[in-house]
């Protein structure tokens, strides 16, 4: 305590009561339960810009409700309901819309990382 004001530790917050109470488990730091002011770097997250501020999940990482998030496949740039399941593609990497993937380009192959590589001339 600092004078008459409460300094509570991370993941806490003054509660104007005489405690300090735990914040959301995705913010590091927080006014409110559920209203974070800072997210842990470690867990994939960044703060969200519009509405009720919240520790969202980076692009290119699925929020399964733990505290990190979890990465989306390697095909994809963005994902939803399961790792797998791409929403968006990462056109810099020769990756193009599937049904609910990313598939290389034509030209292109995949060998199990998210550049796509270029076929040999020679194939058609």
């Amino acid at each position: 305590q600092i004078g008459n004001t409460c300094v509570c530790p991370q993941h806490y917050y003054d509660n104007l009561v005489s405690t300090c109470a735990i914040c959301l488990n995705t913010c590091l730091n927080c006014s409110q339960y559920s209203i974070c002011t800072s997210c842990d770097p470690t867990t994939n997250r960044l703060l969200g810009t519009s509405g009720v501020p919240a520790c969202l999940c980076k692009d290119g990482y699925l929020d399964t409700g733990a505290v990190s998030c979890t990465p989306c496949s390697y095909k994809c740039l963005t994902c939803s309901l399961s790792t797998s399941n791409c929403i968006t593609c990462n056109t810099s990497a020769f990756r193009v819309p599937g049904v609910n993937t990313c598939n290389c380009l034509v030209g292109y192959y995949d060998i199990g990382v998210t550049l796509c590589s270029l076929c040999h001339y020679s194939c058609d």
